[in-house]
């Protein structure tokens, strides 16, 4: 039994492999297409998407584990890019399950280090499904559905002037008189969608 302690103090730790790449057609394109982007340090998969064809510089870090590349379970990750001058970013601090969020989490975005919007609830694959979306700059709040990152299904959006509530879709929800109240998206793109 000695022999076998002395044996694994001379070898030292054991090192984890660094999982294999992704594969290139599943690979971040920035303006062209969703895909992982790699923690240079350790290898892990991080799904990012949504990223202009302005972004440059993409770095990810990831404090959890990825024992066949993609991040797996708790943990935090770290995405920064460049757009021009500005630094943006995100932190997300959940549950991950084949490199993206699934289950509870929390997001910021990040703009010169700074949180320009959180959302924060329940996440499957296709991003935030149930939860509270802030714009800080603007002061609103949305607590609900979502669905493709917008409002939809029963919801409420809050801000200093009010409140309204009510089933929205695609991010639009109609009020009296044919005005519409918008979040997360243009609100002259309601009145098209209702065409």
């Amino acid at each position: 039994m000695r022999w076998l302690l002395a044996l694994v103090l001379l070898a030292g730790p054991v090192r984890a492999e660094t999982p294999p790449a992704p594969p290139m057609a599943e690979r971040l394109l920035p303006g062209e297409r969703d895909g992982f982007v790699t923690d240079a340090a350790r290898g892990c998969w991080l799904w990012l998407g949504g990223l202009s064809d302005l972004a440059a510089d993409v770095e990810a870090r990831w404090s959890g584990a990825c024992p066949d590349g993609p991040a797996e379970g708790a943990g935090r990750a770290l995405f920064l890019w460049r757009e021009g001058r500005a630094v943006r970013g995100m932190v997300y601090e959940g549950v991950m399950k084949g490199g993206r969020p699934d289950g509870r989490g929390a997001l910021a975005y990040l703009r010169n280090g700074e949180p320009t919007m959180t959302e924060a609830g329940d996440y499957t694959k296709d991003g935030l499904v149930r939860g509270r979306v802030e714009v800080l700059v603007q002061g609103l709040v949305y607590e609900g559905a979502l669905s493709d990152g917008v409002p939809h299904g029963p919801g409420m959006l809050r801000s200093a002037g009010g409140s309204v509530a009510g089933i929205w879709a695609s991010g639009c929800l109609p009020l009296p008189g044919g005005a519409w109240a918008a979040f997360l998206r243009p609100e002259e793109g309601c009145a098209a969608a209702e065409d």
